[in-house]
């Protein structure tokens, strides 16, 4: 077995035995990349589903690559229905494009709490600022 391969299945073992509670996006994305799990199989005992812009400031010539690559991912009802868990919550680092990463149903819905995300970020900065002075 690959080393890739037992550090998944340990990662695994992890997860499944509890003695892991999260999951880095880049142990899911290896977990997604070695066809273990599909995206929504991940997603299924999530309690909150996080994702950001796909095409960042300066990178506007990489959008139709980016879209073409990032569309299974996209956070959509359906994955966030996938969660099994009705108090799942959906977060976003703001700002959004509606129709790209999330859909507009899922960023305005009753699981998004994106909006006191951003608030909360606005007095962790302030209070950080305080304690610097």
């Amino acid at each position: 077995m690959s080393k890739a391969r037992t550090e998944v299945a340990q990662l695994e073992n992890m997860v499944v035995t509890g003695k892991k509670k999260f999951v880095r996006y880049a142990e899911g994305a290896q977990l997604y990349s070695l066809g273990l799990h599909t995206f929504q199989e991940i997603a299924k005992e999530a309690n909150a589903v996080y994702t950001d812009v796909w095409i960042s400031m300066g990178e506007e010539a990489l959008k139709d690559e980016r879209i073409r690559l990032l569309t299974p991912f996209q956070v959509n009802q359906n994955l966030m229905d996938k969660t099994e868990n009705p108090d799942a919550i959906f977060l976003h680092c703001l700002p959004a494009v509606k129709g790209q990463e999330v859909t507009e149903d899922v960023i305005e819905g009753k699981q998004s709490k994106v909006w006191e995300q951003a608030e909360n970020r606005k007095h962790t900065i302030k209070a950080i600022m305080l304690a610097l002075m």
